[in-house]
């Protein structure tokens, strides 16, 4: 895990000497994710402000901080389980792989009863590290592609001292618009030291 935030830190020292800002992008993403196994929906509202630093070399060329916020419904309980709030650290390595780093506080409101080894937490300060390998596989025009992903979010808890959740994810990501774009995906969810997750999941995003 040091490794990995020491990676970024030299990634993000080394593109910021050499980059220039582009304008700041606001995201507004609503999904509705469907958990298989529990057969129960979450509904989930994310907005981001993503800024970007970009220079013209292959590698580390681009940069991404962006400030988020997401809330998650559980549809069938009526009752707001998830809440995050936190900044993610990003960095483009090549134009198809993606690492990054967001520190977030999480406030958590789930019915623990089918959690065997979890610590029933009310709140935690936690890591996520994102990897994600994509593909384009059809231009639209110049500006938007439709690509293919594989992405995997590993999550530590400061609080407990250990990982929770690892989340593996295969989807795709077609971009409607300049300002609207769509996207599915596959969702295998593994709590550590607990019970497993595989969901489908719809999203349709706005951009700013």
């Amino acid at each position: 895990m040091k490794k990995i935030y020491f990676f970024i830190f030299l990634a993000c020292v080394n593109t910021l000497a050499f980059a220039e800002w582009e304008k700041p992008v606001v995201k507004f993403t609503n999904s509705y994710r469907y958990l298989v196994r529990e057969k129960h929906s979450i509904y989930i509202q994310r907005g981001e402000l993503d800024f970007s630093y970009n220079r013209d070399t292959d590698k580390f060329s681009k940069i991404k901080l962006f400030p988020f916020i997401e809330l998650r419904n559980n549809v069938q309980k009526e009752k707001m389980e998830h809440k995050e709030i936190g900044l993610e650290i990003g960095v483009d390595i090549f134009d198809w792989l993606y690492l990054g780093e967001s520190f977030q506080y999480t406030r958590y409101n789930y019915d623990w009863t089918n959690y065997i080894w979890h610590s029933h937490i009310k709140y935690a300060h936690e890591a996520e590290t994102r990897t994600m390998f994509s593909l384009p596989i059809y231009a639209i025009d110049e500006e938007r592609k439709i690509r293919i992903y594989a992405l995997d979010e590993y999550t530590y808890s400061f609080k407990l001292g250990e990982g929770t959740r690892n989340e593996g994810v295969l989807g795709i990501i077609i971009p409607v618009t300049k300002y609207l774009e769509t996207g599915f995906n596959w969702r295998h969810i593994d709590r550590i030291h607990d019970f497993d997750s595989d969901a489908i999941e719809a999203a349709l995003t706005i951009v700013f």
